[in-house]
């Protein structure tokens, strides 16, 4: 590589040192965080480089400028983790606290010594896959507030109307949020108007419209004054408003998500799989991305990054086996739950010996989940470096069942 860049960007100023292979540098200097800004600095940056490729070392956090990056060709760009900066200092004797040209100059010298270590660092260049990416994080951040938003109708029917409380459970369906936005619980309607009121949403069974209209009718106020019990009343429905605009986005986002699914080349792939619908497949596409075999050599890789695969250590005569701490920790959830539901197939015949041959032998359940999910994690990363969907008949040829313990 000819010449390297570092970047220590911040909110509204980043600074940019570039060096050539012996260290001498080229150029140096901060710009703003703004359009015309990063312009000028790609522009100057490419005019001193003349043409020539260049290494950029960054720290890989959330930030605008990365997806101005990714659209530069003649840019091979190196994230780190944004503690190998903090590590740079504390190795360096002359730094003192918080300096960005001089974290800057580390993180450039770190390029120049470590560079074809560091090249083999993975990033997403594919439009389609970065859009499923940002949109599953969307999809994530919703969730994440529905349930602060379920948690706060908790605490506030707690204090206004115990018995209301139970409605929360169930919050997810229209109608509870339209009685909780209608009615009041001292208003006690009557048991005809109660009824349709929920035939008219769909509310269908004997026993479930009783159950609703004794616990409209038989609520009862916890405090006294009408006005402090007007007030509580009017944060609830605030929180239902805003839990119902946050639920209709999560639909539309759900949907997006499984037409852009539905729209990678290697979808098929994904679905051919047992136990992988519209919500796991985005997930493991975007855990894999456009090209399996450029992020993980080999499927070690793949099971080590996604937690599947166990640490041992030996000493003499003594040794331990114990999970992997460092490791994504979604994607260990993500095989968790494809292994919890492949084990309820009724299709998944060899899944259930498998499982049933791990139980025998004495594993745990954990432990069991955890190896089935290293066996699946393996089949689908074989089917996307092979280009052909999951074949049954051929992965029953090569199986094998665990060895019963001596």
């Amino acid at each position: 590589m000819p010449l390297f860049c570092a970047i220590d960007w911040a909110s509204q100023t980043h600074y940019s040192v570039l060096q050539d292979p012996n260290g001498l540098v080229l150029y140096k200097g901060s710009f703003a965080h703004s359009n015309e800004g990063i312009n000028t600095w790609l522009k100057t940056v490419q005019e001193k480089s003349k043409g020539q490729p260049v290494a950029l070392i960054f720290e890989a956090t959330k930030h605008g400028l990365f997806d101005v990056l990714l659209d530069c060709e003649w840019l091979e760009l190196i994230p780190i983790h944004p503690l190998k900066t903090k590590m740079l200092q504390q190795l360096d004797g002359e730094s003192r606290g918080k300096s960005d040209p001089r974290d800057t100059q580390l993180l450039c010298d770190y390029l120049r010594s470590k560079y074809h270590q560091l090249r083999g660092h993975y990033l997403e260049h594919n439009l389609t896959y970065r859009l499923l990416h940002e949109r599953i994080d969307q999809e994530a951040s919703l969730i994440r507030q529905s349930t602060r938003s379920k948690n706060r109708l908790h605490a506030l029917l707690r204090r206004i109307c115990p018995e209301w409380d139970a409605f929360v459970a169930d919050i997810d369906h229209l109608v509870y949020r339209q009685l909780l936005l209608r009615y009041a619980p001292w208003d006690h309607p009557p048991v005809a108007q109660l009824t349709r009121f929920l035939s008219s949403h769909n509310v269908r069974g004997k026993h479930a419209i009783e159950q609703v209209v004794l616990r409209v009718r038989t609520a009862q106020p916890l405090s006294g004054d009408p006005r402090f019990q007007q007030l509580l009343l009017d944060q609830v429905r605030s929180e239902v408003r805003l839990l119902d605009a946050t639920l209709a986005e999560l639909s539309k986002v759900s949907d997006a998500i499984h037409a852009d699914f539905c729209s990678l080349p290697q979808a098929q792939i994904y679905l051919s799989l047992p136990g992988v619908g519209k919500k796991l497949g985005p997930r493991l596409a975007d855990f894999f991305g456009s090209s399996p075999q450029e992020r993980f050599g080999c499927k070690e890789q793949a099971l080590c990054f996604a937690g599947q695969s166990p640490v041992t250590k030996q000493s003499g005569t003594s040794r331990s086996v114990h999970k992997r701490n460092s490791c994504n920790r979604q994607a260990r959830y993500l095989c968790f739950l494809w292994a919890r539901s492949c084990g309820h197939l009724d299709e998944t015949t060899w899944i259930r010996a498998y499982l049933g041959a791990l139980k025998q032998r004495g594993d745990r359940i954990p432990s069991r989940y955890r190896k089935l999910g290293s066996k699946l994690l393996a089949i689908l990363y074989r089917c996307l470096c092979s280009n052909r969907t999951y074949d049954e008949t051929l992965f029953l040829k090569n199986r094998f069942l665990p060895h019963p313990v001596a």
